[in-house]
């Protein structure tokens, strides 16, 4: 013979543990379906995933929630969307501060076009070379690759 005590049966086990759930649990705020369609008290325990119902029967899912994870579940989504909140704003934040540079930065890059015009020996009244120019440098400004947008004149 074995000097070591016989190995218990899964179904002992089941019923200790179940026991322990009893003994030691807390009545679900929301009881699991099994206890809920027989009437029986649904009883849980943290650390463990099954209520003690379910777990004398063997069953391999069940639903029961606590007080306790419902608060935070809450918790967990809340501080969620409070993280996205603040990740939009950071985002607003930045768009405003691009958009104030942009309005800021379009008068000057015109005038440096314009001068820039006058200094190559044109003729400041030539529309259509403004005109190219001033594209020239929005489509600068709009980060576009490739090439830039021109002016198709038909006659001058």
């Amino acid at each position: 013979m074995s000097a070591y005590p016989p190995k218990k049966t899964s179904h002992e086990r089941r019923k200790i543990q179940a026991g322990v759930i009893e003994s030691f649990g807390t009545l679900a705020a929301i009881p699991c379906a099994y206890c809920n369609r027989n009437s029986y008290l649904c009883i849980i325990m943290s650390g463990h995933r099954r209520c003690a119902n379910c777990t004398k029967k063997g069953r391999s899912h069940c639903d029961a929630v606590s007080l306790g994870a419902l608060g935070e579940q809450v918790g967990s989504k809340e501080r969620y969307l409070v993280a996205i909140e603040e990740e939009q704003a950071a985002l607003q934040a930045e768009l405003v501060r691009k958009r104030r540079e942009l309005m800021l930065l379009k008068p000057k890059l015109l005038q440096s076009a314009l001068r820039k015009i006058n200094t190559e020996g044109e003729h400041p009244k030539n529309v259509l070379n403004q005109e190219e120019d001033v594209l020239q440098v929005q489509a600068d400004m709009r980060g576009l690759s490739g090439e830039l947008f021109r002016v198709e004149s038909n006659n001058i």
